[in-house]
């Protein structure tokens, strides 16, 4: 087997008639798909947003594409999902667990069930499956209960990591996060995410995958709608501030620029500040504005810049952020990051503000 693509993969649209685009960023997929290929497009639940509302106008839309097949699981927010939902030949729902295959590639199918666990199920099937050459494809979270204060739920339909072990599926692609990306300890687990972006909490680039007939993932980027992004510089209390904040922003943005290539303007920016200013958190704002027109969409936090009348206190400030700036910190998740250290050590100095 080899590269070639059996099927692309999505979740977590939530659609609803109040959001029009994001049945908008189906469309650009089905039609990216119709154009390039696979012919195949399955979606890990949560198609819909709670109530099922713009099912009809969705079934409208899946009808322009009967070149490609659609194969929809249910997530914890369309649990209720059916196939009568849908009078389009092309689209299949799998209310019910089932393995089928795809391609040559044998999948199971694991609508999200509250209140189970994935490995319960997936035992049910355990003598049909062959090690480390058949795919998961379910919505839930991988390796934790996750308990939620929404009283309808108990738990999000969890995988844990001795089930991987125990029936080692050759891949596993779920929904339910909806920043795309890969589990850091399990190359194996991936998260497609959401294709379109539901908050400014969902950040970076929107994309689809696709499973390749070697159980290779690729992932083809979303050139449609808006592009969430969090950013943060450390403002130092220099002499020449003013000069030093424009020097930051020309370094944003060139890192923006090559991030996003020719799509700045997608570029809804969350700009976090955090530092000493002397100049005051006004003229910051102001100065950061006037130099990173590009972005039109910007949200600027202050909470962190603290602000300096000058005195001894700044010399300490800027010995003490040379020397944070030196450490060798490891990228974990139990050490505090760089950021946090020099707030922690401006707070010391200036006090908590």
């Amino acid at each position: 087997m080899g590269r070639r693509g059996v099927f692309a993969v999505t979740a977590d649209l939530h659609l609803k008639p109040s959001h029009p685009e994001r049945l908008e960023q189906l469309d650009y997929i089905l039609n990216e798909l119709r154009e390039k290929g696979p012919r195949r497009l399955v979606i890990a639940g949560d198609l819909f947003d709670k109530g099922y509302h713009g099912y009809i106008e969705t079934d409208k839309l899946l009808s322009k594409y009967p070149e490609i097949e659609i194969f929809i699981i249910p997530g914890n927010h369309d649990n209720k999902l059916e196939e009568g939902f849908f009078s389009t030949e092309n689209t299949r729902v799998y209310s019910s667990p089932e393995l089928l295959q795809l391609g040559k590639i044998n999948c199971l199918f694991l609508p999200y069930v509250s209140g189970r666990i994935m490995g319960e199920i997936i035992e049910k099937f355990s003598e049909r499956l062959t090690a480390y050459t058949w795919v998961l494809i379910s919505h839930g979270d991988y390796g934790r209960l996750h308990y939620s204060s929404d009283a309808e739920e108990n738990a999000y339909f969890p995988l844990f990591r001795v089930d991987v072990e125990r029936y080692a599926p050759g891949k596993v692609l779920l929904g339910h996060i909806h920043n795309p990306g890969k589990i850091v300890s399990d190359a194996n687990v991936i998260y497609p995410g959401s294709p379109f972006p539901l908050d400014r909490n969902e950040i970076g680039i929107r994309k689809y995958g696709i499973l390749n007939e070697d159980l290779s993932f690729t992932e083809r980027e979303i050139n449609k709608g808006p592009v969430y992004w969090s950013e943060s510089i450390i403002i130092l209390p220099v002499e020449a501030e003013r000069d030093f904040i424009k020097e930051k922003i020309t370094e944003l943005k060139k890192k923006i620029k090559k991030k996003s290539g020719s799509d700045i303007e997608r570029i809804k920016l969350t700009l976090s500040c955090f530092g000493v200013t002397r100049i005051g958190r006004e003229k910051v704002v102001h100065l950061i504005k006037s130099n990173l027109k590009e972005v039109s969409d910007l949200n600027i936090i202050t909470d962190a810049l603290s602000f300096s009348q000058g005195g001894s206190r700044d010399n300490i400030a800027l010995h003490a952020a040379e020397i944070i700036s030196r450490l060798n910190l490891p990228e974990d998740i139990t050490v505090p990051s760089r950021e946090t250290v020099m707030i922690t050590a401006f707070e010391m100095i200036y006090g908590a503000h």
